[in-house]
């Protein structure tokens, strides 16, 4: 739920249409919800059909975090992508690292260099333009939302078809004057929503030092 009151004198001085300001800024707001549920599924334990939980395999975890070296690498990549491979799971593959990660890459030679790869950041770029299709990913996605324990970040490589995001109904949004508020125009928003992790094939957990 997102809710946030928009005051009358504030609306005048702002000279503009504060209602759909707020409102993208809901929206936001929920697409970055979206997002903790969906990494929260990645690495947390998945509630199977009988109320017990599964947490995600040691084996699908890979990297290290005990010094300042153990960097996002391309290795850890590849290292990655042999671990679906192996699993022989299908599908789309999406990659989810912090801005840190991104950075690492960007030290990485195999990474940017033109002897490895034809894309390159001068040629407008970004780096995680670079890292979509790079290895098989076919999306990679660049959030600060990762989990972050100590010097530990934890990024994910997976098939998106091993994820499920449940939406039990549409978003509700609703802008209105609050009594409540003096007549102060509320917006407000809220979505009923659940991930889970189906495949634990599927899901790889990276760690690397931040």
């Amino acid at each position: 739920k997102w809710g946030e009151a928009i005051d009358q004198d504030d609306e005048v001085q702002m000279l503009i249409n504060a209602e759909s300001e707020y409102t993208q800024a809901a929206a936001m707001a929920h697409g970055r919800q979206i997002d903790t549920i969906l990494i929260g599924a990645l690495g947390g334990n998945a509630t199977n059909g009988d109320d017990s939980t599964t947490a995600l395999p040691a084996g699908q975890k890979i990297g290290a975090s005990d010094t300042a070296a153990n960097k996002l690498t391309v290795d850890l990549l590849r290292e990655a992508r042999a671990k679906l491979n192996a699993a022989e799971v299908m599908g789309n593959r999406t990659l989810v690292l912090s801005s840190k990660g991104e950075q690492d890459l960007l030290e990485d030679p195999e990474f940017t260099s033109s002897d490895y790869t034809t894309r390159r950041l001068n040629a407008g770029v970004s780096p995680s333009d670079i890292a979509a299709g790079y290895l098989g990913f076919d999306r990679v996605v660049r959030t600060e939302l990762l989990p972050l324990t100590t010097n530990t970040r934890h990024a994910y490589a997976y098939v998106d078809r091993c994820v499920g995001l449940g939406i039990s109904s549409e978003r509700l949004t609703r802008i209105a004057e609050d009594p409540s508020l003096s007549f102060a125009t509320r917006v407000y928003m809220e979505l009923v929503m659940g991930a889970v992790r189906i495949e634990e094939e599927g899901v790889v957990e990276i760690e690397y030092y931040e």
